[in-house]
């Protein structure tokens, strides 16, 4: 058994919150540098869209919809 294994293994036994907190732990310590034009292209995404809401290509639909439609979806009820 690797020691990646073992470890995944003895993360199981944690409590579900001691476990989201490792994942956050983990995920923060791989200090993975963003693709340097990622920023370029989301300003250039946010700006798309935008535009297609400005001008009226886009719909905006409320949350409280959206809410329902994705609770009745999944054959929950929504309850707010």
């Amino acid at each position: 058994m690797t020691v990646a294994q073992r470890l995944y293994e003895e993360a199981l036994a944690l409590e579900p919150d001691e476990r989201v907190a490792l994942a956050h732990q983990l995920l923060d310590s791989a200090d993975r540098k963003p693709d340097p034009g990622y920023e370029a292209a989301w300003d250039t995404e946010i700006e798309r869209r935008l535009s297609r809401i400005d001008d009226g290509t886009d719909e905006l639909i409320p949350w409280a919809e959206v809410r329902a439609k994705l609770f009745k979806y999944v054959g929950h009820e929504s309850t707010g």
